[in-house]
């Protein structure tokens, strides 16, 4: 049995203020909503990036990252492929959904890597036409939930160097810069690594 049928009752009820009925419902994902989440819109636009340089002599190494305001407005799109995401849904320890009216707007996905009391943030994606309406941080406070009920110390999570707004959004939860990897994406993008300790 998998995390996902164990858990699958439980729901995380996000309440509006003025008719206390739920607005959307972030919950525990089934088989049949990883089709549904591999077909949101993962697109976002910056006028930023950070851009990384790098100085190595004998005696030390430094490394740092400028915000570079863009020339233009720059698409960004998701760094894995439709068969890729569809692999790391299904073996996600993981997997929660964001609904309104039975329809899927965002997903997050989180790994646990026990043996460093660390929960991953694989995926964090909301649809397009719903950003900017708390449910990025409604799915991030229900994965931390999880990984507090998990024991685990820190959530950490890997994004692109080019999706400012995503860099952005997990600074703004508290998540703080610890390291990249120049290899992480199949496409070359640099990948910026973030932590929150729990």
């Amino acid at each position: 049995m998998s995390v996902h049928e164990r858990t699958r009752s439980r729901y995380y009820i996000i309440m509006t203020n003025s008719t206390k009925k739920p607005k959307f419902i972030v919950r525990v994902a089934t088989t049949e909503d990883i089709t549904d989440c591999n077909q949101l819109d993962s697109t976002n636009q910056t006028d930023y990036v950070w851009q990384m340089r790098f100085h190595t002599d004998d005696h030390s190494a430094q490394i740092k990252f400028d915000k570079i305001r863009l020339p233009r407005t720059m698409t960004i799109t998701y760094p894995y492929n439709p068969d890729t995401i569809g692999i790391m849904l299904n073996s996600c320890d993981y997997l929660l959904v964001a609904s309104y009216q039975d329809e899927i707007i965002g997903f997050i996905s989180g790994m646990l890597e026990r043996w460093r009391e660390a929960c991953v943030i694989t995926n964090l994606v909301v649809h397009e036409q719903t950003r900017h309406k708390r449910i990025g941080r409604a799915l991030l406070r229900a994965m931390k939930r999880i990984a507090l009920e998990n024991t685990c110390q820190q959530l950490t999570t890997t994004v692109q160097t080019k999706n400012y707004p995503a860099i952005a959004f997990f600074k703004k939860q508290g998540f703080t810069y610890c390291g990249y990897n120049d290899q992480y994406y199949q496409n070359g993008d640099i990948g910026i690594i973030f932590s929150l300790v729990l």
